[in-house]
């Protein structure tokens, strides 16, 4: 016949301790391999994420060697201005630095006169004078 459940008592069983530590190694073991699992699995993720960021980087080195390899051409240099001016030079001051010399003005008073003579053996005399303007 069936045995009736047992009530829970205050002796233990009695467990041999060979068996008892061939069982704490055998979950300790086991909970050793869950743990590696968990950890491939993780390193997994990880391995694909990092692929597909050498991957990306690739792509955009590709890319920028490839655009600093072409010439730029008008439409590439950025977006244009508002309202475009045609080319011409500019009027008054905005022309820019004059090529000739400036014109003299009230400040400077004096006048230089002189006459170049030539003389035996190409010899070049200067005679001149230097007067105050009024």
């Amino acid at each position: 016949m069936a045995e009736p459940p047992r009530e829970p008592s205050d002796a233990s069983e009695f467990v041999p301790r060979k068996e008892f530590d061939r069982a704490q190694r055998q979950i300790e073991q086991q909970e050793k391999i869950e743990r590696f699992q968990h950890e491939a699995e993780r390193l997994r993720h990880e391995a694909e994420r990092l692929k597909q960021e050498i991957e990306r980087l690739r792509r955009e080195v590709e890319a920028a060697l490839r655009a600093s390899q072409r010439q730029a051409a008008a439409h590439s240099r950025g977006e244009p201005k508002a309202p475009p001016q045609r080319p011409r030079r500019k009027p008054g001051r905005a022309y820019g630095r004059q090529a000739c010399r400036p014109s003299l003005g009230a400040n400077h008073s004096t006048v230089a006169s002189a006459a170049a003579t030539f003389t035996s053996h190409d010899r070049i005399q200067l005679q001149g004078s230097l007067s105050k303007k009024r």
